[in-house]
Order: C-alpha cells, then sequence, then structure tokens
C-alpha cells in the first residue's frame, strides 16, 4: 500500500502541467483556479444571503489589490516575490474591512465571504505547493520524490530524491473542510461573523500544528516557534478576546482551540527547556536542510577523507563508500554529541540518504560517532 502510495505522488508532482500542446507553470495554473473558485463561492453566496454583488465586486478589486501590494512591498524588503499565506490573509482582511467601513456596509457578513474565498485560494495553492515542492514536509518513508527538473526552479538540491512526507495535502483538506463547513454555515443563514472566527480558529490551530511536520528552510523564527505558528497563536487569541467581549458571537470551540495551542506553546517550549537544549535545534527544519547539503559535500569529497562538511551548530561530517556501504565520521563540540543526539542525527542522516535496511551508530574516540549503512537509496 505504501508503495502505491509513493509512486502515486511521484507521478502526480511536475512544474509544469500541459494544456493541449502548451505547457504553463503548475503553480500559477493553480493559483488562477483558486481565485476562480474563489469568486464563484462568493458569487453564490452573495446571491444566497441577499447581500450586494456590486459591494462584491469592490471587495473583490480591494482584495486583488492588497495581495498585488503585498507582494511589491515583500519584493522590495527582500528582493525576491516570496509568497507568505499569512501576510496576504491579513492584509486582505483588514483592507476590505476597512472599506466595508468607508461604505457603511455590513463588515461581518461580507468578511465572512472574504475569508472563505481567502480559504479557496489557500487550498489550490498547497496544490501547486506539492505539486512544485515548496512547503515542503520532512523525509519520511510515506512521501513524494522531487526530481532534478523541480530543482531547477528552485527545490534544494540535496533533497530531491529524498522521500518527504506530503504535509501539504494534509493542509489541503483541512482548509478544504475548513471552507466548506463555513460555507455551508453561511449559506445556512448562520450568524455574520462565525464563519469568520471558525475559519481563524481552526485552520489557526491546524496550521500551528502542521508546521511542526514542516521541512522547508528559510522561514523565521522566535523563541523556537515558526513566524506562521506565532501568527496563528495571536490570531487565534485576538478573535477569542473579542468573542468574549462581546464584539463577535461567542463559541466555546474557539475558546478550546485557542487554549489547546497555547497549551501545546508552553508544554513544547517546557520540555525544550528541560530536555537537551540542542535536540529542538538539530531537528528544526533549516538546520535538517543544511544536515542534507552537508551529507551532500561530504559525499562528493569522499576520495579525500581530511574533508570534513559542517553545520551552523558545529556539526562535522565526512563520509565515504566502500564494498555496498556508506560511512559517516560525526563529531561536534565538547559536550554536545551526547547518546541521544548520536541517534538522532543517525535517524536523520538515514532518513536523507533513504537506507532500507537500517544502519550501526559505532561510537569512536575522541568524541567520534560512525554511522555504517547499506549504500541502496530507494
Amino acid at each position: 500500500m505504501r508503495e502505491h502510495f509513493n509512486v502515486m505522488l511521484d507521478r502526480l508532482v511536475r512544474t509544469e502541467i500541459a494544456i493541449g500542446r502548451r505547457f504553463f507553470p503548475a503553480f500559477a495554473l493553480c493559483g488562477y483556479a483558486g481565485f476562480v473558485t474563489a469568486v464563484v463561492l462568493a458569487l453564490v453566496l452573495t446571491i444566497h444571503t441577499g447581500l450586494s454583488l456590486g459591494v462584491l465586486l469592490v471587495m473583490t478589486v480591494v482584495g486583488a489589490l492588497a495581495y498585488l501590494a503585498v507582494v511589491g512591498v515583500t519584493r522590495m524588503i527582500t528582493g525576491v516575490a516570496a509568497l507568505t499565506y499569512y501576510h496576504h490573509e491579513i492584509a486582505i482582511l483588514a483592507a476590505t474591512g476597512v472599506t466595508l467601513r468607508v461604505m457603511h456596509q455590513p463588515v461581518l457578513a461580507y468578511l465572512d465571504i472574504t475569508v472563505l474565498g481567502i480559504g479557496c485560494v489557500l487550498a489550490f495553492g498547497r496544490v501547486g505547493c506539492l505539486l512544485v515542492g515548496c512547503c515542503h514536509g520532512r523525509p519520511h518513508a510515506w512521501g513524494v520524490c522531487y526530481r532534478p527538473s523541480h530543482a531547477a526552479r528552485g527545490f534544494p538540491v540535496s533533497l530531491t530524491g529524498v522521500r518527504l512526507f506530503p504535509i501539504q495535502a494534509v493542509e489541503l483538506l483541512m482548509v478544504v473542510a475548513v471552507v466548506v463547513t463555513g460555507a455551508t454555515h453561511v449559506y445556512r443563514g448562520g450568524r455574520p461573523g462565525e464563519a469568520l472566527t471558525w475559519y481563524i480558529a481552526i485552520y489557526g490551530a491546524g496550521r500551528f500544528w502542521l508546521e511542526f511536520a514542516r521541512g522547508d528552510s528559510g522561514r523565521r523564527y522566535l523563541a523556537g516557534f515558526s513566524e506562521a505558528q506565532w501568527t496563528s497563536a495571536i490570531l487565534m487569541c485576538a478573535a477569542t478576546a473579542a468573542e468574549v467581549a462581546g464584539l463577535l458571537a461567542f463559541h466555546g470551540t474557539d475558546l478550546f482551540m485557542t487554549a489547546a495551542v497555547l497549551v501545546t506553546m508552553i508544554a513544547v517550549a517546557v520540555r525544550r527547556r528541560f530536555g537537551v537544549p540542542v535536540m529542538y535545534r538539530l531537528r528544526r527544519a533549516d538546520h535538517l536542510n543544511e544536515v542534507a547539503d552537508a551529507i551532500e559535500r561530504a559525499l562528493s569529497a569522499a576520495a579525500d577523507p581530511t574533508t570534513v562538511s559542517r553545520t551552523s551548530l558545529g556539526l562535522q561530517i565526512s563520509a565515504g563508500c566502500l564494498d555496498g556501504f556508506e560511512h559517516y565520521a560525526l563529531s561536534a563540540p565538547a559536550g554536545m554529541m551526547s547518546t541521544p543526539v548520536a541517534i538522532t542525527l543517525a535517524d536523520l542522516i538515514a532518513s536523507l540518504r533513504g537506507h532500507p535496511s537500517g544502519y550501526d551508530v559505532v561510537p569512536g574516540g575522541d568524541g567520534v560517532v560512525h554511522l555504517v549503512a547499506h549504500a541502496t537509496r530507494v
């Protein structure tokens, strides 16, 4: 079953999609499909609830301008037109809310439709992410392998051929469930603002927990939690506070999900503080990618045993191949290479190299740990 699942995913992923005799960027096509779906959903809900199509048109234009503004500002600051979901969600909701207030329109009723439309775009965006390899998961036995054609479009070269858990697909399913439930609530005449708070609470909680399974690097962290995790928690707290204050309809589910996220943050922080401190940093997505790069460099220089690759934590890796086995020598700053750390690194390297027959960890002298595994990669 696992093999069939993996093969299906491997056949699915691609950087371009053929329409007729022409090829189009897969991610861009998914974005366009998401926008069209969002407009159709907004039209259906607007007509059914008796709201104004003219106001909906204004909202669509304002939302598109807010999206383009975020892309432009991001490019000015970073030099790259990176897409960060929460930046766009907050900008679109804020711009739409202000516009509706100025137009003296029912803000919450239209924001319900707006946030569900944003969810449609996100759902198709995650399909695009799965196809092209962005926002990917960590190495896992169940997953997808991205090809050199993906690396040519920006996917990490050191992760090509590494089976990665399809976390994009999990988020896609979650977003679809959230949008369908919220749209059903609006269609049946629910109170204005309930779909908005539902989306913020349920998507926020799901995104917070899914972040632990993300394997892509280059994202910002604060106190051990990613920017998306902090944003999820802040938005959920703000929405729950508005419910408690009577500004929005109160729902126990929203309060429960917010409390669950905050308890998770506290529990994770305590575990990291009183456990083995370096373990968290070893497993973090950015360091995982550093280890993958270090392995590739070490294997490329395997003929020279004096060549050692290093990561930002000071982990040193040298490698070689002999008689169908791969051998890795691992060392680290004094006191860092404990048994749990060695086992964690061995698991990480084995998963990155895809060793189906397992591996052996052998302690060496001077704090060096040796990892020996079959060179067969799947």
